[in-house]
């Protein structure tokens, strides 16, 4: 599965850490201050401490602004509420920015560079345009007019392929409603759901596979791989495209009958988009592109270990007695 970023610049510093920003370019150096048994140094100020005595911290960065790598200072600003100083910036031509396009200054006094300019020439619109050699772990990525983190996974199926959903432990409830699984869910060092909406952005770039690993308790595992696969805007419900299966683990999202899940919408406990006379969804306590109900719910209730009830839990109906988890 090949599945990126918006530029910041232009935004106005507003609001940073919880502080109000005003347009302010300097502050002056008077205001050091002093107190009767305590005198502290240009660029400090004189607080009382509750356990008694007297402290100097800093009111503002002592240091120049840091040069920032392939980018331009634009304007600067004072922090009023902490006295800190920021100073916005802009990528140089040929450079897109990710980040905030600011550099800081922090509450220890210390400049705090929120960003960094990149080549053009490198642009992440997905796992697979990673370097070869880059190892499996999280990556940000710049589908469209976006940007978002996902889990880049190097080496199950080959490199480059990006993970959308990963259940290994039962950590995350996967019993969710709408709006959970339009934004996505969970820790992708781990357990979790992309998102909907980010699914969408990625398989409506370009061409994209479809790779679902399985494995039981025991260590075996099989797969199923699809040679199109994309997901429609929020509009369709999030419709499900998948065509051109192979594997070992059979095929159960595009099997013909009432369960095929291929051009279904996706449904939740609170978003009823199914086939059945009742809700799919709470029915197998899961979220899915149901039909009438499923022949796959790999999103649904994990059980840790074999059970008994066919249609329940994590399922994979066509994956030749493999009990997924």
């Amino acid at each position: 599965m090949r599945f990126t970023w918006s530029s910041y610049f232009g935004e106005n510093l507003q609001v940073e850490a919880g502080s109000i920003y005003t347009k302010r370019s300097t502050w002056s150096k008077s205001l050091a201050g002093s107190r009767a048994d305590h005198t502290c140094f240009a660029g400090e100020k004189c607080s009382k401490l509750r356990t008694g005595g007297n402290n100097c911290t800093s009111v503002y960065c002592k240091d120049p602004v840091p040069i920032a790598d392939n980018a331009t200072c634009v304007e600067t600003f004072g922090l009023y509420r902490n006295l800190k100083a920021g100073n916005q910036f802009k990528c140089k031509a040929g450079f897109f920015m990710i980040g905030r396009p600011f550099i800081v200054c922090n509450k220890k006094g210390k400049w705090n560079n929120m960003f960094s300019c990149t080549d053009n020439k490198f642009v992440p619109r997905d796992c697979n345009d990673f370097l070869q050699g880059s190892i499996s772990k999280v990556y940000t990525i710049y589908p469209k007019d976006t940007k978002f983190d996902v889990y880049c996974d190097m080496e199950t199926a080959g490199f480059g392929w990006t993970v959308f959903q990963r259940r290994i432990n039962g950590t995350i409830d996967f019993y969710r409603g709408w709006s959970d699984y339009e934004d996505g869910f969970g820790n992708l060092k781990s357990e979790f759901w992309l998102g909907n909406k980010y699914m969408h952005h990625l398989t409506s770039t370009a061409n994209y596979k479809l790779y679902i690993h399985l494995e039981d308790f025991e260590g075996n595992s099989r797969y199923a791989e699809y040679s199109e696969f994309s997901i429609g805007d929020a509009a369709t419900n999030y419709i499900l495209n998948v065509e051109g299966y192979s594997g070992n683990a059979g095929d159960s999202l595009s099997y013909p009958g009432g369960q095929n899940h291929n051009g279904m919408m996706f449904s939740t406990t609170d978003r009823d988009n199914d086939r059945y006379q009742d809700n799919c969804a709470t029915k197998f306590k899961g979220a899915w592109w149901y039909n009438g109900c499923h022949l796959a719910n790999l999103n649904g209730e994990y059980l840790g270990g074999q059970y008994s009830t066919e249609a329940n839990g994590i399922v994979w109906e066509n994956g030749k007695d493999i009990s997924i988890h």
